[in-house]
Parts: structure tokens; C-alpha cells; sequence
């Protein structure tokens, strides 16, 4: 049994997969450091996150967020924490009205994916998620 990822980890492994995909999609360090957790709203800024989410499957090919591959990274990432495995799918639930957004760039994804990530960064702390 693995054991369940901290906040830590999972933050520096979306940090590693954001510095990654600044090869596609450059940001400036501090579009990239994101203060305050305000996310911003340029075009490679939103097409970052979209390649983030699609790393991890988050985005389908369609440019919609896949809430049932949110679930299972849940359960991957906190196998042995059925709590905080519940609080990230709530989270995920939380969330999943981006899907019902209208989008200035339809299945290209990156507008929705900023809609997604502001929504989760700032869902996260009442699900007991630290950013």
C-alpha cells in the first residue's frame, strides 16, 4: 500500500508539470509564482493550465473537465486516507460547474481550465486542501 500524498508533494508535482509545460506555453516568473493565488489571465497562462490539467487528465480532448479522472487521482493520491480522499472529491464536485461555462475558446481548453484552476485554488482550504 502506498501511503497518501501530502499537500506538499501534490503542489510540487503541479509546480513540475507547470514548469514543463512553460516550454509550450511561456510565462513570466511571476505569472508562474502565482501570489496570493491569483491566477493570471494570458493567454499562455491559460493554456499552461490547460496543459497541467491535461497531464493529468483532468481536461478530456474536448476541453471539458473530466471530473471522473479527478476522482481517481483521489483515490491513487490518497489511497490510504479515505477522508481526505472524500474532501478531494467534494472538491472536484464543487467545481465541476466550469463544465456548463460558456468559453470564449471553445474545445481549445484554456479559458476553462483558468476557470477550473481559480475554482479550485480557492475551494481548497474549506476541504482542508493548503495551496
Amino acid at each position: 500500500m502506498t501511503s497518501a500524498k501530502t499537500d506538499v508533494e501534490i503542489k510540487a508535482w503541479f509546480l513540475g508539470q507547470a514548469v514543463e509545460c512553460s516550454k509550450d506555453h511561456p510565462v513570466t516568473t511571476e505569472e508562474l509564482r502565482m501570489h496570493k493565488h491569483e491566477l493570471p489571465d494570458s493567454k499562455n497562462a491559460k493554456c499552461l493550465m490547460k496543459c497541467v490539467f491535461r497531464k493529468c487528465n483532468w481536461l478530456d480532448s474536448k476541453g471539458m473537465y473530466d471530473i471522473n479522472a479527478a476522482y481517481a487521482s483521489s483515490t491513487k493520491d490518497f489511497s490510504d486516507d479515505k477522508t481526505k480522499q472524500e474532501n478531494a472529491n467534494k472538491l472536484f464536485d464543487t467545481c465541476k460547474s466550469v463544465n456548463e461555462e460558456n468559453v470564449g475558446d471553445g474545445e481549445e481548453g484554456c479559458d476553462r481550465s483558468l476557470l477550473l484552476a481559480k475554482c479550485l485554488t480557492k475551494a481548497a482550504p474549506q476541504f482542508g486542501f493548503q495551496l
